[in-house]
């Protein structure tokens, strides 16, 4: 498995991408049974960066694509091919 991040800080923005990569084996076998890998992509906007109380709310925006190779003996298998999109709003705050 791998996996890589690229991530940024534009002030109210903050856009960052994802890679990964794994390959299954299967021990009974010895063989591969699949390979996997994805990509996503967010972007995150931040309206009320330096106050105090909602700083940490934020909105996002995110498109993810996975893929999946079967090999070995699952090899008949038709591959699969995931897009997936997100929008939402999420509030990381402190609760004492």
């Amino acid at each position: 498995s791998a996996s890589a991040n690229f991530k940024l800080n534009l002030g109210k923005w903050h856009p960052f991408v994802k890679g990964t990569w794994n390959l299954r084996k299967d021990k009974n076998l010895g063989q591969d049974a699949y390979d996997n890998w994805g990509i996503q992509a967010v972007m995150e906007y931040y309206p009320f960066a330096g106050h105090k109380i909602v700083k940490d709310l934020r909105f996002h925006l995110g498109y993810a694509y996975n893929e999946t190779t079967f090999k070995g003996p699952w090899s008949d298998m038709n591959n699969k091919g995931q897009h997936m999109a997100v929008i939402g709003m999420r509030w990381l705050f402190k609760a004492k």
